[in-house]
């Protein structure tokens, strides 16, 4: 049987919604402190950020904003209490850079910990290897920034993010808060398709035939699993990128379903289970074998607190082709391999890299992957 795990941001979308979201809540931040317009983070710095393995814009914006501070304090000194909180006009910030406190994260980065959770521990330790080394290790500024980044109620970077992302009325109906801002959805304005309708045809060709079985496998919030209904808290992300890439019915395994088992079952909490993670890619192929996402997440869940035997009614040999533009995805598509090996499959592992930008193509390449400038040419080259 042939497994296709297409990552969705940056494979099957564009996500140019995330993108102006970074952009609108990094100006909406400046304006707010006082200073003069500043560039956003460019293409290349999001690029860099996601070669290290920080691919979430809930962490990627807090760091980035840590950096302007870190450029501030190196100007003016610690900041004030509250500093967050007042304008500075007559102190606006150098240029700060972004990549710094990156270079010294990426060693410390592990699965199951946020990148911006990381930097703060880290920045609490003090010395030479901070990641924001003109803050105090114990700057409120940074504990302000930087936890809680999955919590809109507590994270105001991330309540602005998600008010962007989702629009004004989408966000208030997913998380039960009022707006802040006054704003449609950039994601459903902005994300664009990358499969190309010819490469579509033909996926959707093999998997009509039977030749295939995919399901899309991605960090992005999600609605809990198909079958499942609504509940406060979650966002439907995933959804719409899939609405996007004109593949609404493609099986999904997004940070919602984790979220849902993970409270639906006393597991861990969903950041132990999310890519690159093995249980995250081992419930995205059980929904495309199984086509159900409620019994694929229960049967992962059955993998990880009971060793229950994972190939049941399963073909016997399977060839997984993993297509992602992140290093952390394809690294938890190969640990699901190696465990589905261990359960006595028969699996051959094909990872396709989707990347045009030299950092993220060296990095995909360390990790064994083909690189292709795009989905289309990747779907080309089976």
């Amino acid at each position: 049987m042939n497994v296709l795990l297409f990552d969705l941001d940056g494979v099957l979308v564009q996500p140019l919604g995330y993108r102006k979201a970074i952009e609108a809540v990094f100006r909406h931040c400046v304006r707010g402190w006082g200073w003069p317009e500043m560039p956003p983070p460019d293409e290349e710095v999001i690029a860099f950020y996601e070669a290290h393995t920080i691919t979430s814009e809930w962490d990627m914006l807090p760091l980035m904003l840590a950096a302007v501070w870190d450029a501030w304090a190196a100007a003016y000194g610690a900041p004030p209490e509250g500093a967050l909180d007042a304008s500075h006009p007559d102190q606006p910030p150098p240029p700060p850079d972004y990549r710094a406190a990156v270079l010294r994260l990426s060693d410390h980065l592990r699965p199951g910990a946020y990148p911006a959770e990381t930097a703060l521990a880290r920045q609490a330790q003090g010395g030479p290897e901070a990641p924001f080394p003109h803050l105090p290790a114990a700057s409120p500024l940074l504990r302000r920034l930087l936890s809680h980044t999955r919590d809109v109620a507590r994270n105001r970077t991330t309540r602005l993010f998600q008010q962007f992302a989702l629009g004004s009325a989408a966000f208030a109906a997913a998380y039960g808060l009022p707006a802040e801002v006054a704003t449609a959805s950039f994601l459903r304005q902005h994300d664009r398709p990358l499969l190309a309708s010819q490469a579509r045809a033909r996926l959707q060709t093999l998997l009509s035939r039977g030749e295939a079985v995919a399901a899309a496998y991605t960090a992005r919030p999600s609605n809990p699993p198909r079958g499942e209904p609504p509940r406060p808290g979650y966002s439907p992300e995933a959804e719409m990128a899939l609405e996007a890439a004109r593949l609404p019915d493609l099986p999904l395994i997004g940070f919602g379903r984790l979220a849902w088992l993970a409270e639906h079952y006393r597991l861990p909490p969903e950041k132990a289970l999310l890519k690159p993670a093995p249980f995250h890619a081992l419930a995205a192929i059980f929904a495309a074998l199984l086509d159900d996402e409620r019994a694929a997440l229960q049967r992962a869940a059955a993998w990880l607190l009971e060793s229950r035997p994972l190939t049941k009614g399963l073909p016997p040999a399977m060839a997984l082709y993993g297509f992602e533009d992140s290093v952390a995805g394809l690294r938890g598509m190969a640990a699901a391999a190696a465990a589905l090996r261990e359960a006595g499959m028969e699996i051959a592992f094909h990872p396709f890299g989707i990347a045009t930008q030299p950092d993220k193509i060296a990095a995909l390449r360390r990790v064994g992957a083909t690189v292709m400038p795009s989905i289309n040419h990747a779907l080309a080259a089976l």
